[in-house]
């Protein structure tokens, strides 16, 4: 979601400044009246640092960015100022070193470091950016860091689990077969044609009985490009949104996504809710952070039913992806007063369900790709017995002549 710079007046006629995020320049300037200041200025935030092609592809390892936000994380725990961290980064050799050096600059200018991060460019995951921004907001900046932490932690151990199981069940096959499939493609009809006393006969040959394997060089090509198309978009700053709301729809496989954005969603929100700020402001914020696009046009737009005084828990049911257990320790927590610690129970148990669905679907898609890899290659032998058997009948055929 794109983040909007704005400077304005409030209504005692001081001056204002901060950051914003909206879909549209319109949300943006409507968002920025709701907090009671007239703006004379609005403009989105572009990349203003340089990354090497590679960075911008690659983006980041979830073990690089774990690490980066658990040494912030326990700088502002330890009350290091955040400048002196980002420079402390900033001499490291660290992937963030260029980032947070130009953050610590911007940082100490008084700019917030959401929007320090925003300028560098840097293709963080979608949800970031808005979770940091919340941390500012609600005075809980360490927690933020330290949320951000455990999350990157969980997926280099989901992403360490299927490396080493994709080596075993996906690599070996892979890395044997796809050597082999271009020998026998490519280079065994030049040795056939060279050996053979009729080079014709002997093409014809290598197409009846090879031939059919080309089709599973190009599902193995076709397979190849979809995972990078996939790891392309979900970096992607406009698509990644989108592409991540549309595997939330997968069944089975859009599970892990749903509970993932969904208590990234709550734990913002009891966050916020315990810092004090209003319910409709949360809400908003609560449904960037969480890093789906359908969950945060709902927010935006059940946060107008709060303002027009609906109770929270009616406004929030209407939230596409929240399971039962949420919305009731939602209506719960806003009859009992304690709606931080329902939410946050409540989250705690969507994200154990979603780290048990990773880690089963680490070990299950390679076994997956094995399985058809092998079917394919059953379907290969068996045409190429064929090709055989009818390359003997015609044998038979010519010798009774």
């Amino acid at each position: 979601m794109p983040l909007y710079e704005w400077q304005g007046r409030d209504a005692l006629g001081r001056p204002q400044r901060g950051t914003v995020y909206a879909e549209t320049p319109q949300e943006a300037l409507e968002r920025v009246k709701e907090e009671g200041v007239q703006p004379t200025l609005l403009r989105p935030i572009e990349a203003r640092v340089h990354l090497p092609l590679g960075t911008r592809i690659r983006g980041a390892t979830p073990g690089s960015l774990s690490l980066f936000f658990r040494n912030l994380h326990q700088g502002v725990r330890a009350g290091v100022l955040l400048t002196d961290l980002l420079e402390t980064i900033g001499n490291s050799s660290s992937p963030f070193a260029f980032v947070a050096r130009y953050a610590a600059k911007r940082v100490a200018k008084g700019v917030p470091f959401s929007q320090a991060l925003a300028e560098t460019g840097f293709p963080f995951p979608p949800f970031v950016l808005p979770f940091i921004r919340a941390g500012e907001r609600s005075g809980k900046l360490d927690e933020a860091f330290g949320y951000l932490a455990e999350y990157f932690e969980q997926e280099h151990q989901g992403w360490l689990l299927y490396r080493v199981s994709s080596l075993g069940c996906v690599g070996c096959p892979i890395g044997c077969l796809v050597p082999t499939l271009l020998f026998i493609l490519f280079i065994l009809p030049s040795i056939m044609q060279s050996v053979s006393p009729d080079p014709q006969w002997a093409l014809q040959f290598h197409q009846r009985l090879f031939g059919p394997m080309r089709y599973l060089l190009w599902g193995l090509g076709v397979f190849v490009g979809l995972m990078l198309l996939n790891y392309g978009i979900s970096r992607h700053p406009s698509l990644g949104g989108w592409w991540e709301n549309l595997k939330m729809r997968l069944p089975l496989l859009g599970a892990s996504h749903r509970w993932l954005a969904v208590a990234r969603f709550g734990r913002v929100l009891a966050m916020l809710h315990s810092a004090g700020l209003s319910p409709a402001e949360s809400l908003v914020l609560a449904g960037q952070a969480s890093g789906n696009p359908a969950i945060a046009r709902a927010a935006r737009q059940q946060a107008q039913l709060l303002k027009r005084g609906e109770p929270f828990s009616k406004a929030v049911s209407a939230i596409p992806y929240l399971p039962p257990a949420m919305i009731q320790a939602i209506a719960v927590g806003e009859q009992t007063g304690s709606l931080d610690e329902g939410l946050k129970k409540a989250v705690e148990m969507l994200e154990r369900e979603a780290q048990t669905t990773r880690i089963a679907k680490a070990f299950a898609l390679p076994l997956l790709v094995s399985l058809l890899i092998t079917l394919a290659l059953g379907a290969l032998i068996f045409l190429a017995w064929r090709a055989l058997l009818g390359l003997y009948t015609e044998f038979l055929n010519w010798s009774e002549f």
